[in-house]
């Protein structure tokens, strides 16, 4: 099946998706990276609905925090 049409090709996401995304962007600005890496990317997502799930593996953000700047400081 081709999809047609004005929407074609677009992509939609759920409004906590989104959110998601947008602070790992604004993470990334502020940790001075020009692009979102994949540990702002895991830093957004503790503070979605996904991060009560982590939080009970152990995974939170202060320790996710510490982990990521104990990496890069290499």
């Amino acid at each position: 099946t081709k999809v047609e049409g004005a929407g074609a090709g677009q992509v939609f996401l759920d409004q906590e998706t989104n959110k998601m995304l947008e602070r790992a962007e604004t993470l990334a600005t502020q940790g001075g990276d020009r692009f979102v890496t994949l540990e702002r990317l895991l830093q957004a997502l503790t503070h979605t609905s996904a991060g009560a799930l982590m939080s009970t593996r152990g995974i939170t953000t202060q320790k996710l925090d510490k982990a990521i700047d104990q990496m890069r400081k290499g």
